[in-house]
């Protein structure tokens, strides 16, 4: 029960971040319909295991955390959200 709500608070964090950081890099459109949640899925996913990149551990840099990753990709970028909160790109993944 208490793993849901920490980890649905994680992905409402996550979304905020995704849309302010979608926000200052592209305007949208004018009379553009507002994007919904179903059609942005695969977009943003968590990942509670330890990620391994390039057969390395990826660990947080600012706290050491290792698990509960929420993986964000951003056009062709991916970004990596800890479950402290912190943020950073990580330039071995892709959007693919």
């Amino acid at each position: 029960m208490f793993g849901r709500r920490r980890v649905a608070r994680q992905q409402r964090g996550a979304w905020t971040w995704a849309e302010a950081v979608s926000a200052t890099h592209v305007e949208p459109p004018p009379n553009s319909p507002a994007v919904v949640r179903q059609e942005v899925k695969g977009l943003m996913m968590t990942h509670p295991n330890p990620l391994v990149v390039d057969g390395d551990v990826r660990a947080c840099e600012t706290c050491g955390s290792y698990r509960g990753w929420v993986v964000i990709s951003l056009r062709d970028e991916v970004w990596l959200r800890c479950p402290a909160g912190h943020e950073q790109h990580e330039p071995r993944l892709d959007t693919a």
